[in-house]
């Protein structure tokens, strides 16, 4: 797989270009696709690497003492005072 995206890319498209298999058995096509890097998220920051509270934009506690926000509903939520969106 060659990309030029690295961890320092600024946000935009890049390209991704899939080579190299082989196999005596199989007939290999390759499709190459694109990678999309976007504006940091900000969660690490929000997180601290840390267990923390979710709370509702009105201030109702939803998770307590959680490391991720699997199985909350879509929406907007407060996690150390700052905004979070969960898709």
């Amino acid at each position: 797989v060659v990309c030029e995206a690295t961890e320092a890319s600024a946000p935009g498209e890049y390209s991704v270009e899939v080579t190299g298999a082989e196999a005596q058995n199989y007939d290999i096509t390759y499709v190459n696709g694109k990678l999309t890097v976007t504006v940091p998220s900000g969660i690490p920051e929000v997180l601290r690497g840390e267990t923390f509270d979710v709370y509702t934009t009105s201030g109702i506690l939803v998770k307590r003492k959680t490391t991720s926000f699997n199985g909350l509903a879509k929406g907007v939520y407060v996690v150390n005072g700052r905004k979070v969106i969960v898709r």
